[in-house]
Order: C-alpha cells, then structure tokens, then sequence
C-alpha cells in the first residue's frame, strides 16, 4: 500500500507516468563517476596516495 500511497502523493495516474518515475528515482540515485585527476605536478594526490595504502 506504501508504493501506491507514494505514487498518489506524486500525481501518477497511468503506468506511463510510474515508469518514468521509477526511472527518475534510479537515474538520480546513482552517483557520478569523477575521474581522478593528477595534480600539476603529475603526481596523484594525498587522497589518491591513501586509497592506494602508501
């Protein structure tokens, strides 16, 4: 009964409307990829070097 309440709350009334909305809730539930960047130096940074246990 919660995901019906959930999807009344949200105004989805056709099964259009609850796919793209599922759809929304997963695209914006996973995290962005930030590749790692090397310093000026060339170097990786202190955060790099911990994650990597040196």
């Amino acid at each position: 009964m919660k995901i019906i309440q959930e999807w009344e709350q949200n105004g989805l009334k056709t099964v259009g409307e609850v796919l793209a909305y599922r759809q929304e809730k997963v695209t914006r539930s996973q995290k962005p990829f930030y590749p790692r960047k090397k310093n000026a130096q060339g170097s990786l940074s202190i955060f790099d070097e911990l994650r990597r246990g040196g």
